[in-house]
Formats: structure tokens, sequence, C-alpha cells
């Protein structure tokens, strides 16, 4: 049988204040509700032809609230929530994946207000936003759902690459935008 790991543990960083000239009184939080932590077993021809995909896997909230010095929501800010690998490839012990065999999609996960989601990411060592003008809220305002999709890519299948049991950390971000 042929086995073949892919693991991803995720790492969170909160950036709580990004523009302080339009805000005061930032309150940025990221929760995990559910999937911290995803494994890829290739372990069939047909996964490794087709790669894995894991839809909703990751369920994120994001509590946001802005408001000036008298208390007042202030409805100038909004928020965007980025990831980045926190490596240059999808670590191996004797080989190493593109960051791009790993894609990420970002969407409504039933929170009770909009924000624009911006579709399927590659995974990169640099910020890639995945969802752009999150409105103030609560945690059950602001909900998201994560999906992974590892080697579907026809670019970066894990198709003829050596078996290793790989590993790359994702770093999630909270950003206050205008």
């Amino acid at each position: 049988m042929i086995k073949n790991t892919l693991k991803i543990n995720i790492l969170f960083i909160l950036i709580s204040i990004s523009n302080i000239s339009i805000c005061q009184n930032q309150t940025i939080r990221l929760s995990v509700r559910t999937g911290g932590n995803v494994d890829f077993i290739f372990n069939s021809y047909k996964k490794f032809d087709q790669g894995i995909v894991y839809t909703d896997y990751t369920k994120l909230a994001v509590y946001y609230i802005d408001t000036n010095n008298a208390g007042n929501h202030t409805a100038l800010t909004h928020w965007k929530l980025d990831f980045k690998a926190n490596s240059a490839n999808i670590e191996g012990s004797s080989s190493n994946l593109d960051l791009r065999t790993l894609e990420l999609t970002a969407t409504d996960g039933g929170g009770t207000l909009p924000a624009t989601y911006l579709g399927k990411k590659g995974l990169s060592a640099v910020d890639v936003t995945l969802v752009n003008a999150g409105p103030e809220g609560d945690y059950n305002d602001n909900l998201i759902n994560i999906t992974y999709d590892c080697g579907t890519n026809a670019t970066y299948k894990v198709l003829n690459k050596k078996s290793d049991y790989f590993i790359v950390d994702i770093i999630f971000t909270v950003i206050s935008t205008p």
C-alpha cells in the first residue's frame, strides 16, 4: 500500500489594530470552532491522482468591534482574513512539496452579517486574502468555513511524489481595513 501523509497544523495570529488614524477602540478576536489540525492521507491511486478535498473542515469565528471614545460604533472600518504558510515549502523529511499543492477556500459559515468571500486561493509564503469587507459584529455574526483542496490542481498533484510525512503551518491573520 502506498502511504503519503500531508499534515497541516494551523497557527493563529491576530493583528488587532492596523489603521490607528481611523479607529479609536478596536477589539478583534479570532476563534477556532472546529478543525484545528488537518491530515491528508494519500493511500490510493484515486487520491494521488485526483487529490483530497475537505469541505468546510475548519470553522472560524471573528469578533470585531470598532467604537470611538464616546462608545459609539464608527462603521468606518472593516476586517479582512489573510492566510499564509509559515515556511517556503510543505516540508518533508527527504523532500518538499510546492505550497500551491494546498488551496483554501473561505465561505459563509452561517453568520448573520455579510462579508466578501474571494474564492479558492493557493497557499503562499506571503499573505493572501480569503475574506474582505468583514463587518462589525460578534462571533455569531462572522462565521467562516474553510475548505482545503490538496493535490487537486493539475499543476501541483502529489502523484509521482516520493512518499513522506509532510508538514506546514498556516497562519491566519485578521486585519482592520478602512
